[in-house]
């Protein structure tokens, strides 16, 4: 009963990732989405680490595959491939690697904790990674310094909706745990 309990727990927090990696296809303010609340929810919640991972990350190529067909259909303007992927992948990875922290003692303060740092390392991360292509910037310190401060305005976009999301799928799923006991963790992360 219990593997079953988990199974179910597990593949309704794989559907919500699916379902939130495609949310990206519908109209939003710039950087204000809830996939690094994705990241960070499926790295506190998914027990398997494997799968901690994978899910988000394989939910977040399936959507860049589809924004990159739609781009080439002409429905969007920009696709779902870019030189600086990478960086965004390992951005997802280590806010996936905060939700692991976050999820051995999901409180307000922790979760809170967890998206604010799953910002600003993401900011860090793309930012540099956006320097280093070395096509927008000079290869210098003036020009990394002029790419991080170009990029304040999207980080708080990207702070504010991670914030949100990240109270909203975490408040939601702990008030869910109480009606459906099904989604309490049946074992202890280690």
């Amino acid at each position: 009963m219990k593997n079953e309990s988990m199974n179910l727990r597990n593949v309704l927090i794989g559907a919500f990732i699916l379902v939130v990696a495609f949310s990206r296809l519908l109209d939003h303010p710039w950087n204000f989405t809830p996939v690094a609340a994705m990241a960070l929810f499926g790295g506190a919640y998914l027990m398997n680490k494997t799968m901690a991972y994978l899910l988000p990350l394989a939910a977040l190529l399936l959507s860049d595959v589809t924004i990159e067909v739609a781009h080439q259909l002409g429905y969007f303007a920009h696709g779902g491939f870019y030189g600086s992927m990478w960086a965004v992948y390992l951005g997802f990875a280590l806010i996936v690697f905060l939700g692991s922290k976050v999820g051995k003692e999901i409180k307000p303060h922790t979760v809170l904790g967890g998206a604010l740092a799953g910002s600003i390392s993401f900011f860090v991360i793309t930012n540099f990674a956006t320097w280093l292509g070395g096509t927008m910037y000079p290869m210098s310190i003036e020009g990394l310094v002029a790419c991080y401060t170009a990029g304040v305005p999207f980080f708080r976009h990207t702070m504010l909706g991670d914030l949100v999301y990240a109270i909203a799928f975490f408040g939601a799923f702990e008030l869910m745990k109480y009606k459906f006991p099904v989604l309490v963790k049946v074992r202890v992360r280690k």
